[in-house]
């Protein structure tokens, strides 16, 4: 599996999972936010999973606008759709929401999607997802 954080360092998420007990030699961490590069981890590590966190932070130089705007978030959310299509890999998507409940940022974002689940996280402890 491969974990891209365009939001915590390699380091932070690494403490994490070391204080969970969650570290695996089989999941990998990128902490990007440039869509080339991304594509260029998925590449070189071939993952069975892909999950993005979150695709608000990643950008593409191919298109104007910062990360977050309707542009890049179009573009990046098309690229990964294509690799997850031309790969056969499932790619996870975690996207940012208002204290209100709705998905923030661009609404095209989940018009792309296959499923759009919102997960609320109320006495929850979420942890799993980390890399050596």
């Amino acid at each position: 599996m491969l974990y891209v954080s365009g939001e915590e360092s390699t380091g932070q998420i690494r403490m994490r999972a070391e204080r969970t007990g969650a570290l695996h030699n089989t999941l990998f961490l990128a902490s990007e936010t440039d869509l080339a590069t991304v594509l260029g981890h998925i590449e070189a590590v071939n993952p069975e999973l892909i999950i993005v966190d979150s695709v608000q932070t990643l950008a593409s130089s191919e298109v104007e606008g910062g990360a977050g705007g309707p542009a890049q978030v179009r573009e990046v959310a098309a690229a990964l759709i294509r690799v997850a299509k031309g790969r056969s890999t499932p790619v996870i998507l975690v996207g940012h929401v208002t204290k209100d409940g709705a998905v923030a940022g661009p609404g095209c974002l989940s018009t792309s999607l296959t499923l759009c689940a919102i997960l609320k996280a109320i006495a929850i402890q979420l942890y799993g997802f980390f890399v050596r």
